[in-house]
């Protein structure tokens, strides 16, 4: 399944770039993929450097996916960061009792940096979600925060729900994936 991201209308980028999200479920394993165009030399991607736990990736430019059982308030958050950097948090109802998605293996992660086109793929273990976000189908939001040289930070998701950005918010969570239809 892949979308387009837009921009949070009150935070739009000044550059010109553009953004698509992808997932997938294949043999039981979460595929997340996220392609930054355009001039993509005016958005701020950390150096790559060790794939490790780190929070507070959303302060600059960062890819996320949220996940919820569409009849529970629980949902997962996922961030990963051109860095390689990750982090994995649950949620036990709308921005309440945040705490790290734990013990969880280190997802595969790949940057790959090409003149006008940034590519990033990650790759994890489905089944620590159903703990954090319910057994499924999920309802998905595929976000982004992307911070420009000049500082200005846009807002990117599926749908906005809100005057100001926010990724926790219901509107954000509009795709389905069902994790019995596992290819």
């Amino acid at each position: 399944m892949r979308a387009a991201l837009i921009p949070h209308p009150n935070t739009p980028p000044q550059s010109a770039v553009g953004l698509e999200a992808s997932l997938s479920l294949q043999n039981g394993r979460l595929r997340l993929g996220y392609v930054l165009t355009g001039a993509t030399q005016t958005v701020i991607l950390p150096a790559e450097h060790e794939n490790k736990r780190t929070d507070g990736l959303w302060q600059t430019t960062c890819f996320e996916a949220f996940l919820m059982a569409p009849d529970q308030a629980a949902y997962a958050e996922l961030n990963f960061a051109p860095s390689t950097a990750w982090a994995a948090y649950h949620f036990t109802a709308y921005r309440q009792n945040m705490q790290a998605i734990a013990p969880m293996a280190s997802p595969q992660i790949s940057v790959e940096r090409l003149a006008h086109k940034v590519m990033l793929h990650a790759e994890l273990d489905a089944s620590i979600l159903q703990a954090a976000a319910g057994a499924g189908p999920w309802r998905v939001a595929l976000t982004a925060v992307l911070e420009e040289t000049n500082g200005r930070k846009s807002y990117w998701s599926l749908a906005h729900g809100k005057d100001t950005p926010d990724f926790h918010h219901s509107a954000g969570f509009a795709l389905t994936l069902d994790p019995s239809e596992d290819a």
